[in-house]
């Protein structure tokens, strides 16, 4: 008898460490970055908005005057680089980045710090983007 309560008892506690286990919560988007950095941003101050697509590793800088960025870019939690591929002046007509003509060695990479917090996307720490729906 003695004999059946430890087998009994074995079954019973690798059936509790089997269901604790299949309860836990995996983590699957874990190397998937920031998900909240999906999307669309919005700055009132410089009127304009910055896309993310976390996929694809694309993002696009629009302002509500019609120039634009677009390009890659590459994240970590707490900072992303973006690297500028094409410009637009008049929001449709895309043509390779170049320095301008004032700024002659601007280069099309630029890393900013960035903070998510209460909805917002807060840039270098000083710029406020509010996420667009």
């Amino acid at each position: 008898m003695k004999n059946y309560f430890k087998i009994f008892g074995v079954i019973v506690l690798a059936a509790i460490i089997g269901f604790s286990l299949t309860a836990c919560d995996a983590d699957d988007d874990a190397d998937e970055g920031p998900p909240s950095l999906e999307g669309s941003w919005y700055n009132a101050h410089w009127t304009e908005t910055f896309t993310f697509d976390v996929a694809a590793g694309t993002f696009t800088k629009m302002s509500d005057q019609s120039w634009g960025e677009r390009g890659t870019f590459t994240y970590t939690a707490t900072s992303f680089t973006t690297t500028i591929t094409d410009i637009t002046d008049d929001g449709s007509n895309w043509t390779p980045w170049t320095p301008p003509a004032e700024d002659p060695n601007r280069s099309p990479v630029e890393a900013r710090d960035y903070i998510l917090s209460g909805g917002n996307l807060i840039l270098n720490g000083e710029w406020v983007y509010v996420k667009k729906n």
